[in-house]
């Protein structure tokens, strides 16, 4: 218990947080407190809630060795070594702010405690070396937009929670800090393969952390067999997979959409879609759903939160599109909708999202 953590400045052992000795001022800092009681006081099994993002959010039971082991293969994959300082910004309400704090605990890194706000180095001073932080990709946006120059000095960033669009890879491929994606899930206790997304190392392919093994079923959803979990992990995942331990991967293939006897991915149309969206106005607040059809079963849809919407028609963004998409992947309208509906930890809810009630609706371009 040598090394500490830094709350608004001033600097705390874990033992002091233990006796009370600090009063937390947030729901954030209170989920921190208790957690570090919990891990110090030897519990040898956590409650963890799960996303949400494919259905209702439950809570399962973590032992303490599997989040040892998973904190032993990020700190050994990244390089990361005792009297590091780590930025963490991430709630320990959920399994991503909690292994933040698991890893430095058990690898004696120093930890900066910083807000879950969309800039976490607002009220980080400047004198303050960051080693290693996680952060969603709202953050890393904000902070490629505000603070670039002291993200550069970071060592490891670590992006997880949602995908990284196209938009934001674009911005940070020339960082000097080491930019990875990761992919995880609360069942597999956080990442299990990391993409590296900047520098002359970046990768097309997310790798498995030592200790992973990957295979896929006949569904050809990713299956995950890793040294510190009991089971055999099977996500909805689907991959190409190139060998045990790479993958590129494609979406779940429960939001795959029937349309005309076709089955479509949503998640490839979005990333065809993205480098549309990277010239355009419209931010990463969209997503392609699947309404019910008489004729079609499902019809192919274009949901846009409007207060992503800028004032570009969307008549380019139809045209150009229609001109990258297949016939089968053109959805049959755009719905503009005033807000999606989102999960606790910030994904877009798809199932939920598509019965709001759409403010605008505009067909597509159809081709002869």
């Amino acid at each position: 218990m040598d090394s500490g953590i830094i709350i608004r400045g001033v600097r705390f052992t874990y033992q002091q947080l233990i006796n009370g000795d600090f009063i937390p001022q947030s729901d954030f800092e209170k989920n921190v407190v208790d957690f570090t009681r919990l891990w110090w006081g030897n519990n040898n099994s956590f409650e963890m809630k799960t996303s949400g993002s494919t259905g209702e959010p439950k809570t399962i039971l973590v032992t303490r060795e599997q989040m040892i082991g998973s904190a032993r293969n990020t700190i050994k994959h990244l390089g990361l070594k005792a009297g590091d300082n780590a930025l963490v910004c991430l709630d320990p309400a959920y399994i991503a702010g909690k292994m933040m704090l698991v890893r430095c605990f058990e690898h004696e890194l120093n930890i900066i405690l910083s807000d879950p706000k969309a800039n976490p180095l607002i009220d980080t001073p400047s004198a303050i070396r960051i080693d290693f932080v996680a952060l969603v990709p709202l953050q890393l946006q904000q902070l490629v937009k505000e603070c670039r120059d002291r993200l550069n000095k970071i060592q490891v960033v670590i992006v997880g929670g949602a995908s990284v669009d196209k938009h934001l890879e674009n911005d940070i491929v020339n960082l000097n800090c080491d930019v990875y994606s990761t992919y995880g899930m609360t069942e597999t206790v956080s990442h299990v393969a990391l993409q590296k997304l900047n520098g002359n190392d970046r990768s097309q392919y997310f790798e498995a952390l030592p200790g992973v093994d990957l295979d896929v079923d006949d569904r050809g959803c990713l299956t995950i067999e890793a040294d510190y979990l009991p089971n055999k992990i099977v996500t909805n995942d689907m991959v190409d997979l190139v060998d045990q331990k790479r993958f590129v991967w494609k979406g779940r293939v429960d939001n795959v959409i029937n349309t005309g006897g076709i089955k479509i991915s949503p998640e490839v149309i979005e990333q065809k879609l993205s480098s549309i969206v990277l010239k355009s106005t419209i931010a990463a607040d969209y997503f392609i759903g699947g309404i019910e059809d008489e004729t079609l079963g499902q019809k192919l849809c274009l949901f846009i939160e409007m207060s992503s919407l800028g004032h570009e028609s969307l008549e380019k963004l139809k045209e150009e599109a229609a001109a990258m998409l297949s016939k089968y992947e053109i959805p049959k309208e755009i719905r503009l909708v005033d807000k999606l509906v989102r999960t606790p930890t910030g994904k877009i809810n798809r199932k939920e999202s598509i019965y709001l009630s759409p403010v605008q609706i505009h067909k597509w371009i159809r081709r002869g």
